[in-house]
C-alpha cells in the first residue's frame, strides 16, 4: 500500500514526501485504516518496521482534520530520552508543512524552554515519566487536553 494511495491530510503528505516514505510497512498498512478511524490500537514490532510513523502519521491527521481532536493534544510517553529525541526528530520532519507544535519534554535539561513551549499551546508532547510527572505536579501540563 503506498501512503499516496492513503486518505491523510495534504500537509502530512507533504511530510511523508520528505521524509522519503513511499510504501507502508507492514505494521503501518495494518494500524493505519484503524487509527484514521480514530480507533485505539496496540503495535509490537521489531525496531526499524517504523512503528512511529504508524502512529503519528495518522494521529497527526486526525488533530489536523477530525472535529473530536479540535483544540487537544497528543502525548507520546517514551522510556528513555534518547527515544524521545529521535521521536521529537521524525515528528518535526512528518509535520513540517502544518502548524502543529511539538514539545520534547525529557529530564537532564533545564525546565525553563519545556515551560515555554507547554504554555505555547503545543499539540504534540513526547516525554519521559520522571519529567512529565513533575510538569503535572507543578500544574505546567494537565493531561485533560491530551486527546491521543
Amino acid at each position: 500500500m503506498k501512503f499516496s494511495d492513503c486518505e491523510i491530510d495534504p500537509r502530512i503528505q507533504k511530510g511523508i514526501q520528505k521524509a522519503g516514505y513511499t510504501e507502508c510497512t507492514p505494521v503501518q498498512a495494518q494500524s493505519l485504516q484503524y487509527v484514521l478511524q480514530g480507533r485505539d490500537v496496540m503495535i509490537q514490532s521489531q525496531t526499524g518496521t517504523g512503528k512511529t510513523a504508524a502512529y503519528l502519521i495518522p494521529a497527526f491527521h486526525l488533530l489536523l482534520s477530525d472535529e473530536r481532536f479540535r483544540n487537544r493534544g497528543m502525548l507520546v510517553i517514551s522510556p528513555t530520552r534518547e527515544l524521545a529525541e529521535q521521536i521529537s526528530a521524525e515528528a518535526a520532519l512528518l509535520s513540517s508543512d502544518t502548524n502543529l507544535k511539538i514539545a520534547t519534554i525529557i529530564g537532564g535539561v533545564g525546565y525553563e524552554k519545556q515551560i515555554t513551549e507547554l504554555k505555547d499551546a503545543t499539540n504534540l508532547i513526547i516525554g519521559t515519566p520522571g519529567r512529565l510527572i513533575d510538569h503535572v505536579r507543578s500544574q505546567r501540563l494537565d493531561l485533560r487536553s491530551i486527546g491521543i
